[in-house]
């Protein structure tokens, strides 16, 4: 009798704990907050990101997981003024000037975005009994794209009698690197049920002279 009691236990207790070292599935809705030291701040601000997960435990507290995140464009949009010179842009010893204004403006854009595959070791402990507290760290290879453009801008009008204006025109280029950034994050997945998880988190990264931190909210499905 003991023993036939042994192993319904067992038989019971299998689903759970093949459940706890299975596979799992995740995303997430995300904040991607990018700061910067002085060189970098131009690249200061906040997007929307997307992530998309998948992992396993490989122990009863421990496992192993990849992430990739994609997040919207951070812009800026300083005004920069080219000078010409203190007395006009070009001068002839005559003393007659081509152009009469003393700059001129131009519009110039930055579009950065910053996209992210990591993968992560973790360890879990449970200080409640729906509540885990997960605690990342790994590596994330960082992807760069910067979209530059300077807009086009008018000469300013010769002083020569029905001279026409000139237009330069602008141009635009765009260029990706990449980079390794060491991650830490930390999530607290709620369990709602067996198999589905509610999972605030965030992530820090650290690359270039600059932060990039991600708070995030998504949900697991353990398979």
């Amino acid at each position: 009798m003991v023993r036939l009691l042994a192993i319904v236990g067992l038989l019971v207790s299998a689903p759970s704990v093949a459940a706890a070292q299975g596979p799992y599935l995740g995303a997430s809705l995300e904040a991607n907050m990018v700061r910067g030291s002085d060189s970098f701040e131009d690249r200061d601000g906040t997007t929307p990101a997307v992530g998309v997960r998948v992992g396993t435990t490989l122990g009863e507290r421990w496992g192993l997981d990849l992430e990739a995140e994609y997040a919207g464009e951070i812009k800026g949009t300083p005004e920069t003024v080219f000078p010409l010179s203190s007395t006009g842009a070009l001068s002839f010893p005559t003393g007659v000037s081509l152009f009469t204004d003393l700059s001129l403006p131009s519009r110039f854009e930055r579009r950065t975005r910053f996209s992210t595959l990591s993968t992560h070791a973790w360890i879990r402990q449970r200080p409640f009994s729906r509540v885990d507290l997960v605690y990342l760290g790994g590596v994330a290879l960082v992807r760069t794209q910067e979209t530059s453009r300077i807009g086009s801008y008018q000469l300013p009008g010769a002083v020569f009698p029905g001279a026409p204006s000139v237009i330069i025109p602008g141009y635009e280029s765009t260029s990706t690197w990449y980079d390794a950034a060491p991650s830490l994050g930390l999530d607290a997945p709620v369990h709602v049920t067996a198999h589905l998880r509610i999972v605030p988190g965030v992530r820090l990264l650290a690359f270039r002279n600059l932060l990039l931190a991600r708070p995030s909210i998504g949900a697991h499905w353990q398979f």
